[in-house]
């Protein structure tokens, strides 16, 4: 009667390496990457509590360099045209004028600067599409019940049906806004207000499917970095965003104290990390659209691009 094979060995609960990372290590990171985050956190909190306390020394309280920032922020011109407002008429609100007056940076026509927001807009769906429309191919074809699966039984029934009910929904989501962002794109030039509309509608749309599918991707990562290694082992396919199953060491992998392989430890804080840029991203870009978008319909609702002379009084 032939023995069992060894279980494969157990790694240490805080100081294990990541594949290709040489000790000492702490959660999978060198001890020297940690040295460098620590040292670049305090550089850059000291470098703002030295020029807060250089400026408290002048007398400056940090309420002060708030309202000089507005100031420089809301700054006018002495010649209309040279102004933030560029000579267009104001309305009954000057607040909202201000802050249109801003453009883009300060610099960039509006239709230029929403423009550019929705190329790095699209770029994010774009990888985003991928990875769903990737992990929808491989993860349907393992349904123990079709014959004709080619990964029939590697992934639990209701993990796909989990996997799926959030997958779909937001590829679903991606290639709608997509979309909003290619009309925006074709009928800019034309001044329509509809594309525009309905693409700021759809923002807290996709914000609130960005972090659905953050919060149950990251919740599923480890199972699903588990079946990922089974269909690498039964096909040799890596998949979009899981190159690290290329780049496995050889022999048994480490597993930790719950029998999960350290290196899906590994691909479950890349995703969250990625979910959590991917949503504070959305966020930023979301605010920055709405700014532009609204304030580039303003300006077309009243017509109002740059008057010669300055201001004009009726």
């Amino acid at each position: 009667m032939s023995s069992s094979p060894p279980s494969p060995p157990h790694g240490p609960d805080a100081s294990f390496c990541d594949p290709g990372v040489d000790p000492p290590c702490f959660l999978g990171l060198g001890v020297w990457v940690w040295v460098l985050l620590i040292l670049g956190l305090f550089g850059c909190v000291g470098a703002w509590l030295v020029f807060f306390w250089m400026h408290a020394r002048r007398g400056n309280t940090p309420g002060q360099l708030a309202k000089f920032a507005e100031a420089v922020f809301f700054a006018a011109h002495s010649h209309p045209n040279d102004s933030r407002l560029h000579g267009r008429a104001a309305s009954s609100h000057p607040c909202i004028d201000l802050l249109e007056a801003q453009n883009c940076c300060c610099c960039l026509p509006l239709s230029l600067g929403l423009l550019l927001l929705g190329v790095i807009d699209c770029t994010r769906l774009a990888l985003g599409i991928v990875y769903a429309a990737d992990s929808i191919v491989i993860y349907t074809q393992t349904d123990p019940d079709d014959a004709a699966a080619a990964y029939a039984g590697l992934m639990v029934p209701v993990l796909r049906q989990n996997v799926e009910g959030y997958l779909w929904p937001c590829l679903l989501n991606d290639s709608i806004k997509v979309l909003l962002w290619t009309l925006v794109a074709l009928t800019v030039c034309w001044e329509m207000n509809g594309p525009i509309q309905l693409l700021l509608a759809w923002l807290p749309v996709d914000l609130a499917f960005t972090v659905v599918f953050a919060v149950f991707n990251s919740q599923s990562a480890e199972e699903l970095c588990q079946v990922d290694l089974r269909v690498y082992a039964a096909s040799g396919h890596v998949g979009f965003r899981r190159n690290y199953l290329s780049h496995l060491p050889p022999g048994p992998l480490l597993l930790d104290a719950r029998g999960v392989p350290d290196v899906c430890l590994t691909f479950w804080r890349q995703e969250v990390a990625v979910a959590a840029g991917d949503c504070v991203g959305c966020a930023i870009l979301s605010w920055c659209i709405f700014y532009i978008g609204v304030s580039r319909m303003r300006s077309w609702d009243r017509a109002s691009g740059p008057i010669r002379g300055g201001l004009q009084s009726v």
